[in-house]
């Protein structure tokens, strides 16, 4: 299958509510019945701050115009905790939300469970958590359910420095971060995490803000590459979920539009080759909003 952009359906939620005067950003976007959920992170910090992240979810019929609920899917436990990247899955007749959580310095991958995914409660203990092979934190889970089996790919590093733009040298833009694999059954459990290898991918300091599509037995990845100057949204695939073709690049900022670079990404399907791709877009004053393109998909 082949993925083209068809129309821009330009800002679908910005800053402005209760928990979000400064930035909406990560989208998890889910079908559930006949609405469209967005669940994303929200908060009132500095622009120039990374601090007092929430989860966040605003419903919409059409999928394109939304309405915020302003009330945190999931509160902070203490004032240095900060949520991150939620992935809402449907599994065993419950809501599994899945978070990256940093909490006074250190970054899990945490696990919340609901009956109707809007009031979530955490469970007790991390599902993934630093290792060797990501030692400095893990972050961003996303997933996919195929015969009973939970697939995710999430992020690690093991370099917790940020990394500054080329081109804009006054914007930190990453972590050098790393894609990891893992599977587990029942939603708790997840095996060891194994490196995800994409070809043709050395130019990339940066590889994240990523989500996955599952159809006809192949890995659709759609993640956000940072090349040292700039965060753009590139796709490719896999057969065998651990190594993935020479990525295309997708999605660009538009520095017309202010815009500075492009993050997280949430891909929905609307009917058999329709798409929605929902993405953060940080701009030059540090503020975010999500935006949302129409895509087609050949071959299907």
């Amino acid at each position: 299958m082949n993925f083209s952009i068809v129309k821009d359906e330009g800002i679908v939620l910005s800053y402005s509510g209760l928990y979000d005067k400064t930035k909406v950003m990560s989208p998890d976007v889910i079908r559930a019945g006949d609405q469209y959920r967005l669940y994303y992170v929200g908060t009132n910090c500095p622009p120039e701050k990374r601090t007092d992240y929430r989860l966040l979810v605003a419903c919409s019929d059409d999928g394109k115009k939304y309405t915020k609920t302003h009330k945190p899917i999931l509160d902070l436990e203490s004032e240095t905790d900060k949520h991150y990247s939620p992935k809402i899955i449907y599994f065993n007749k419950r809501y599994l939300l899945y978070y990256g959580l940093g909490s006074n310095g250190k970054y899990q991958i945490a696990q919340a469970v609901s009956d109707d995914g809007y009031s979530f409660t955490k469970c007790a203990d991390c599902v993934i958590d630093v290792s060797a092979a990501h030692k400095a934190l893990v972050h961003s889970p996303k997933m996919f359910v195929s015969s009973g089996k939970i697939h995710c790919y999430y992020t690690g590093s093991n370099f917790p420095d940020k990394i500054y733009s080329k081109k804009y040298p006054s914007y930190e833009f990453a972590n050098q971060f790393s894609l990891f694999y893992s599977s587990s059954f029942d939603g708790k459990h997840f095996a060891k995490g194994r490196k995800v290898h994409i070809s043709d991918s050395s130019h990339f300091v940066n590889i994240y803000g990523h989500n996955v599509y599952y159809c006809n037995d192949l890995v659709y990845l759609f993640f956000a590459g940072f090349d040292g100057s700039t965060n753009s949204i590139y796709v490719t695939t896999s057969s065998d979920m651990i190594h993935f073709e020479k990525p295309r690049l997708l999605l660009s900022p538009n520095p017309e539009n202010n815009e500075l670079g492009i993050y997280s990404c949430s891909l929905v399907q609307i009917d058999k080759s329709i798409f929605r791709l929902f993405y953060g877009v940080r701009y030059f004053d540090n503020r975010w909003k999500i935006k949302s393109v129409q895509l087609r998909g050949s071959n299907l």
